[in-house]
């Protein structure tokens, strides 16, 4: 039995012991889906968001919504590598890697958060060459659209008209057209890409082992 000092000591060295035993426990990678065969793990998700990747994920905060981005990525991945896709030119992947450099404070910021997420540069490498990879494939896959009809173009105007400003003002169908037809034709493109990745998932085996914790 302990008295006093010995005792208090011994007490806080039972705490401090407790409270590193959470902090790991916390800490612990968990895998959170399993797509075609590949893991995807946690700390996947919290690196692709602190490293600002996959494009849109830039100033998401719901894990889950990444969780779904690496999952599309990944079935489509497996459809790249398998129509044989070769990689981009290095210095492709070293101007997108200074881009990745260049959303952090400096070059001990960059290095922190990657560091803490537990990739390397190398493997920041890989990720964007995948991400050049990816992006060829779907240029190739879907770079013939059928172009709207002067009605859809039109019908497309009138229901957007707030996203065809200039200088403050609204511009007339006319002067808009060329930009019309841009955004409804990658709205078209975006819809088809959707669709196909729709069908991926439900080709593939796809298992969510957890529910993202929120943060």
């Amino acid at each position: 039995m302990c008295r006093g000092v010995a005792c208090l000591l011994a007490g806080l060295a039972w705490f401090g012991s407790i409270t590193i035993l959470l902090a790991q426990t916390q800490n612990l990678d968990r895998i959170l889906a399993v797509a075609a065969g590949h893991v995807i793990m946690q700390s996947d998700v919290r690196a692709f968001m602190d490293l600002r990747l996959l494009g849109a994920t830039e100033g998401i905060e719901d894990e889950g919504i990444v969780l779904t981005k690496l999952i599309e990525r990944r079935l489509i991945l497996d459809e790249v590598d398998r129509y044989g896709v070769s990689d981009p030119p290095p210095a492709m992947i070293e101007q997108q890697l200074i881009e990745v450099r260049a959303r952090f404070l400096g070059s001990a910021d960059f290095q922190r958060t990657l560091d803490y997420s537990g990739y390397t540069v190398a493997h920041l490498r890989q990720i964007l060459r995948d991400e050049a990879r990816q992006d060829a494939y779907l240029d190739d896959r879907f770079s013939v659209i059928r172009m709207p009809s002067e009605a859809q173009l039109r019908e497309y105007f009138e229901a957007n008209r707030d996203e065809f400003v200039q200088s403050g003002r609204l511009l007339s169908f006319t002067r808009a057209r060329l930009l019309v037809e841009q955004r409804l034709v990658e709205n078209v493109r975006a819809d088809m890409i959707g669709d196909w990745v729709a069908g991926l998932f439900r080709r593939a085996e796809v298992v969510r082992m957890f529910s993202v914790s929120p943060q």
